[in-house]
C-alpha cells in the first residue's frame, strides 16, 4: 500500500496512521463525524505544543 509505506519513512515527533475504510478521497466528506473525532482526540492535543515540550 503506496500511503502506508509513505507513512512509514515519514520522521515525526507524533504521527498516526488512520484509516478510512469507507471514504476515497474526500473523507471530511464522506465520514464527517469520524474525522471529527480523530482531529479532536489526535490533532487537538497536539496544538500549541513546542518540540521541547
Amino acid at each position: 500500500m503506496v500511503a502506508a509505506d509513505w507513512f512509514a519513512q515519514m520522521c515525526a515527533p507524533v504521527k498516526k496512521f488512520v484509516w478510512f475504510e469507507n471514504s476515497a478521497h474526500m473523507m471530511q466528506i464522506e465520514e464527517p463525524g469520524r474525522v471529527l473525532v480523530h482531529l479532536v482526540q489526535d490533532v487537538r492535543p497536539l496544538a500549541g505544543k513546542t518540540a521541547v515540550e
